[in-house]
C-alpha cells in the first residue's frame, strides 16, 4: 500500500461582491477655469472569496464616461470640469473584475 497526498488548487469560482449595493457621493461643481485636473469623487470596495491567485480585483466603468475615470483601487475621479446646470446627477455603473 502507499499513501497519496493530494493538493487541491483554487479555481476562480467566486465573483466579487461590493460592500454596498449603491454608493452615493456628492461633489461641488467646478467653475470652468477653476478645474485643475482630477478630483477624487469617492471609492467603491468589493471582496472576493477566492484564494490569492484569483482574488485580486480591478475596477472599470461599464460605459465610457468622459467626465469620470476609476483606478484599480476603486477610486472614482473626475477627468474634466462638471457643471450642475448641464448635468445635475450622474449615474455610473462600476464593474469589479477578479482574477
Amino acid at each position: 500500500s502507499t499513501e497519496v497526498h493530494l493538493a487541491l488548487l483554487d479555481v476562480n469560482d467566486c465573483i466579487p461582491v461590493f460592500s454596498q449595493p449603491v454608493y452615493n457621493f456628492t461633489l461641488v461643481e467646478d467653475y470652468g477655469a477653476s478645474f485643475h485636473g482630477q478630483r477624487v469623487v469617492g471609492r467603491v470596495h468589493s471582496t472576493d472569496c477566492d484564494g490569492p491567485e484569483f482574488n485580486r480585483i480591478s475596477y472599470k466603468l461599464q460605459k465610457s464616461y468622459h467626465q469620470f475615470g476609476i483606478d484599480n483601487e476603486g477610486r472614482i475621479f473626475t477627468t474634466r470640469a462638471l457643471d450642475r446646470e448641464l448635468e445635475p446627477v450622474y449615474e455610473l455603473v462600476v464593474l469589479a473584475i477578479d482574477g
